[in-house]
């Protein structure tokens, strides 16, 4: 995710604190930290987010949906959603047509119409949990781009929108084969585990 950034000259990310078996994301946030980059959780505010700014020494405990959020005196630093470049998101599932299986809340759904229309919209998650198509909803917000520990995705959203394909986004997606190297956790989260089934992903309340 770092790669990704960097190609994005986003200086302000808001990027979900894992929760259960998403996917790890402490060491891009750190590692998007050292390169001087502005990180930014979501903590939840009733049926909205807000966009709290976290150090390393930021302590992240349980909210109020269960999600790690920074103490509640640190709401104050909030930024305005117009003021992110890229706003990085969960799910259950992401279709190529950039639509978004989330949990049910709606939380992102309300979030993502108050950014700029630039900022990019990225799902991030398994290689697993891209599916050829989902059922969209007349209030989806739909995301530009889906990234996995196998490489970018642009969704049909995200290219009429004119985000740069993944080719100029990722240099350095993995291919298959044989002695394919594991992507570093620090660009693309932590990779999966190796399985023989496919991985299950518990849905939880909220976002």
């Amino acid at each position: 995710m770092v790669e990704l950034v960097a190609a994005l000259d986003a200086e302000s990310v808001l990027c979900f604190a894992t929760f259960r078996d998403e996917i790890d994301t402490a060491p891009a946030l750190r590692a998007l930290r050292r390169a001087g980059r502005t990180t930014l959780v979501p903590v939840v505010v009733d049926l909205g987010l807000l966009a709290v700014p976290v150090e390393d020494d930021t302590p992240l405990s349980p909210g109020a949906r269960g999600t790690p959020e920074p103490p509640a005196e640190h709401r104050a630093r909030a930024v305005e959603p117009d003021s992110i470049d890229l706003v990085v998101v969960p799910g259950l599932a992401f279709a190529p047509s950039g639509v978004r299986l989330g949990y049910g809340g709606g939380y992102y759904d309300r979030f993502l119409p108050l950014v700029r229309p630039g900022t990019v919209r990225l799902g991030l998650g398994y290689a697993a949990q891209l599916v050829e198509t989902l059922p969209g909803e007349a209030h989806d917000v739909l995301l530009d781009a889906v990234l996995t520990e196998e490489g970018l995705v642009v969704t049909d959203a995200g290219k009429a929108r004119g985000v740069p394909d993944a080719t100029r986004l990722a240099p350095t997606r993995a291919r298959g084969g044989e002695g394919r190297s594991r992507p570093d956790p620090a660009r693309a989260g932590t990779a999966r585990p190796e399985s023989a089934g496919p991985r299950t992903t518990r849905p939880r309340t909220g976002s």
